[in-house]
């Protein structure tokens, strides 16, 4: 709600994993919490009503898009099924560099997979057709394998994905310099949009960072 008041066009939840989310209803339950002690239903909070769940929100709280880690095509295609009725899009995350992510095949670990991540955009749009709803990944850059970076993108822009988001760093970086170049690159080789995202610490700079790489959005984690 907060970068709402800053005029954010899109939010994104926190990381959700898919096979937990899909498996137990506890655990969508708990998911998301509501504020009891406020006036209106907090973000992301979940209704279930039959056999599908509402994702209720504060008013002008959309578009929301729900991010899930997963390397399951089914159980991607699944969580976004179960959210699909009150979000604007699924996101797949492929970005996370942190070991007990990476152990199970999830997050950044999965860019070295194109055809996986193919499978799993091509999987989720034929279970959800509609042309308003998205599917998109974000990820980190492989500076060392270029072409790899390339290919996993293309890969899944002919699965479609409605958009990708570019961190431009590897997932051993945290700190240094975020590679614009890689993501222009990126934006150059694809006719999908390309959104952004490393070291933006000022509005200033992210309208640079837009011009410069051709981007479509900036996205601030």
């Amino acid at each position: 709600m907060l970068v709402r008041a800053y005029s954010a066009d899109v939010a994104f939840t926190p990381m959700i994993y898919a096979k937990h989310f899909v498996a137990s209803e506890k655990c969508r339950e708990a998911e998301f919490i509501t504020s009891i002690g406020l006036s209106f239903i907090a973000l992301s909070t979940f209704v279930r009503l039959k056999q599908f769940y509402v994702l209720l929100f504060y008013a002008g709280d959309q578009p929301t898009i729900v991010q899930f880690a997963t390397n399951d095509p089914e159980e991607f295609a699944e969580a976004a099924m179960f959210v699909s009725r009150n979000c604007e899009g699924v996101d797949l995350n492929c970005g996370c560099p942190q070991r007990d992510v990476m152990k199970e095949g999830y997050g950044s670990s999965l860019l070295t997979e194109p055809a996986r991540i193919a499978d799993i955009v091509a999987t989720t749009r034929r279970r959800i057709s509609r042309a308003d709803f998205t599917v998109s990944f974000d990820g980190i850059t492989f500076l060392s394998f270029q072409q790899l970076t390339l290919e996993t993108c293309r890969r899944a822009e002919s699965a479609g994905v409605s958009f990708i988001t570019v961190h431009g760093r590897t997932p051993e970086q945290r700190s240094e310099p975020a590679d614009f170049d890689m993501i222009k690159l990126i934006k150059s080789s694809l006719s999908i949009p390309v959104i952004a995202n490393g070291g933006v610490k000022s509005y200033k700079q992210a309208l640079e960072i837009a011009k410069y790489t051709g981007a479509d959005g900036i996205i601030l984690l």
